[in-house]
């Protein structure tokens, strides 16, 4: 694990070090200051039934894979909230059993997720 956190800071740091030196030469250009730049915001496309379904199909990825999941496996309502719908999404039923009382709320005895 302090492996994966060391090559992590690292490469934060050197990612800081090279947006510094690029903020430092690109504010220090006065044509910077001169030009009138547009932003043009984009909206993304309307979801359309073939989204949703390449949406599906990415949640039956998900899912497809896994063996058996319980309530245990996660830490909060709200993720095995997400996995029980990509669950139904897949498979049209609840396969791993995550909704015990059948009333469309998965794993209720989790906690609410702590932001």
């Amino acid at each position: 694990m302090s492996k994966y956190l060391f090559i992590t800071v690292v490469v934060v740091l050197i990612g800081i070090l090279f947006l510094n030196r690029n903020l430092n030469n690109q504010f220090s250009n006065n044509d910077y200051q001169n030009s009138q730049e547009t932003v043009k915001i984009v909206t993304p496309p309307p979801m359309t039934p073939e989204r949703k379904i390449e949406l599906n199909k990415l949640n039956c990825l998900m899912v497809q894979d896994e063996e058996d999941m319980d309530c245990s496996d996660f830490p909060d309502k709200d993720t095995a909230k997400g996995f029980y719908k990509a669950e139904i999404d897949c498979f049209g039923y609840d396969k791993f059993g995550l909704d015990r009382d059948s009333d469309g709320i998965a794993c209720e005895s989790l906690p609410e997720r702590s932001d």
